[in-house]
């Protein structure tokens, strides 16, 4: 992939250079610079394919039938909304997120709805059941009139948006 984005580089800025828009003495400057801004891509798709990879981990740590409520709020004024609790209600909301595999832009628009999912704390060797709380696990926020979602793993506090259409719809039946 590296080698095909160096190539379209420099055959871009040698097309550049014989059209008279690059000056030959630049064109190795001009080919060195496509050389950096291609590394550079990879490097940052890398990144974000470790981000996902973190997040699709930690998502799976995440047991659907451990999850004790999903407390949706208003995204402008952090007022709750509804507290669900009821496990089948919370299972339908969320039952589109297996699917979710598209990494997507944050929207520019206005945050809509965040969603916050909580479970029980594990409960360590020595505790009791009674010591432990829940705990958020992860914060989806949905934008008003896009289908694309950010979800935040909250204990890691990594976050990345996703093309998400049935769950930012399920989610936002949620809210209704």
């Amino acid at each position: 992939m590296l080698r095909r984005i160096a190539s379209l580089s420099l055959v871009f800025v040698l097309a550049l250079s014989l059209s008279g828009c690059v000056a030959p003495d630049s064109v190795e400057d001009a080919a060195k610079g496509a050389a950096d801004t291609a590394a550079n891509a990879v490097d940052t798709a890398r990144n974000l394919t470790g981000d996902a990879v973190e997040m699709v981990d930690a998502l799976s740590n995440i047991e659907a039938g451990k999850i004790s409520r999903l407390v949706v709020r208003d995204a402008v004024t952090n007022e709750v909304i509804t507290e669900i609790t009821d496990q089948n209600a919370i299972n339908d909301a969320l039952a589109g997120m297996s699917g979710i595999n598209s990494i997507a832009s944050t929207p520019e628009e206005p945050q809509e709805y965040l969603f916050e999912i909580w479970q029980p704390a594990t409960i360590l060797f020595g505790e009791s059941s009674s010591e432990t709380n829940d705990i958020m696990v992860l914060e989806i926020v949905t934008f008003k009139g896009s289908e694309v979602i950010r979800m935040t793993v909250s204990p890691l506090n990594l976050s990345l948006s996703f093309s998400a259409p049935d769950t930012a719809h399920r989610l936002r039946a949620l809210a209704q």
